[in-house]
């Protein structure tokens, strides 16, 4: 064991997630961070060792292939987080057995935009240009916290530099390409939530209708969505903003005060508000409320919003 005064990260549940000896950014990784003293620090193992093939065993923590050089049968699966611009931030490959939850390793993405890009406040997140990504692995110990230490071989860290157009604009395309699979995914949950799309014979049949309605308004709007995912064209935010044939658009998000007052007003029973703020929550749709999907689409697409 080793003492010394550091900063602590905690998930949300409380659980200690990561220590530096710098203090870190406000949310850094998504944790809480608090600085203590006099830190215990126990010896820990990675949990990646546990689940190694024996082939791997010689190999160092960061030569690990986490995909391939795991034990037949197990098979890591990705939590992944994206910027509100449709790029990737970080992904937790977890071995998930029905039972235990077993965090191997994260990585984490930072990219470096066209400065005179940011600088221009006609210019949106989604049409950023990006320059470069810096790419760092870290592992978890057995006890499920992140390895935030400095030390060699603990980590490893590369920066890829985009120096064609060619290379930029694949990278524009795939942040694109997300933004608009989580925007659908986003509208068509709050179309199920709001009643928009009839639920009753359940959620896989309400969520098939809500993608049709999705399919019939991006069919009509197709040029446009086709040329902001290839060129970052801006031609759909007034596609959106104009449309007037699809009235799900104005259906508004409430939020919590409003659902309130639905409910005194007797416009929904208490139970339909506690269910629609539940499930807002559940689907970590909150940022939502208190727009309309028109506005959300307009601000999600120029990469805004989560």
């Amino acid at each position: 064991m080793t003492n010394t005064n550091v900063w602590i990260g905690k998930d949300n549940n409380g659980v200690i997630r990561g220590s530096l000896k710098e203090q870190p950014e406000v949310n850094y990784l998504g944790l809480t961070w608090e600085f203590v003293e006099n830190y215990s620090h126990p010896d820990k193992k990675y949990e990646l060792l546990k689940h190694i093939t024996p082939s791997a065993v010689h190999k160092s923590l960061t030569s690990i292939d986490y995909k391939k050089d795991i034990v037949s049968g197990k098979i890591p699966q990705q939590v992944i987080e994206l910027t509100n611009d449709g790029l990737l931030k970080s992904v937790d490959y977890i071995l998930k057995d029905g039972v235990n939850n077993d965090l191997l390793v994260n990585v984490s993405d930072v990219y470096e935009y066209s400065q005179s890009d940011v600088d221009d406040p006609l210019i949106n997140p989604s049409e950023y240009g990006i320059y470069s990504q810096t790419r760092t692995h870290r592992y978890y110990f057995e006890d499920g916290t992140l390895d935030l230490s400095d030390r060699v071989g603990s980590f490893k860290t590369k920066t890829k530099v985009y120096n064609t157009n060619r290379q930029a604009l694949r990278i524009g395309r795939q942040r694109r390409r997300n933004i608009q699979v989580v925007l659908a995914e986003n509208v068509g949950t709050v179309m199920i939530i709001f009643g928009i799309v009839d639920s009753s014979q359940g959620t896989s049949k309400a969520k098939r209708l809500a993608f049709n309605l999705l399919k019939d308004f991006s069919y009509v709007h197709s040029k446009d969505f086709s040329e902001y995912y290839k060129y970052a064209t801006t031609d759909v935010y007034d596609s959106v903003t104009n449309e007037i044939n699809f009235s799900w658009l104005d259906v508004k998000i409430l939020t919590d005060s409003e659902i309130d007052l639905a409910v005194d007003g007797l416009a929904m029973t208490p139970e339909q508000g506690a269910q629609i703020k539940g499930a807002l929550q559940l689907y970590k749709l909150t940022h939502m409320q208190g727009l309309t999907i028109r506005e959300y689409m307009v601000e999600k697409l120029k990469g805004k919003i989560a």
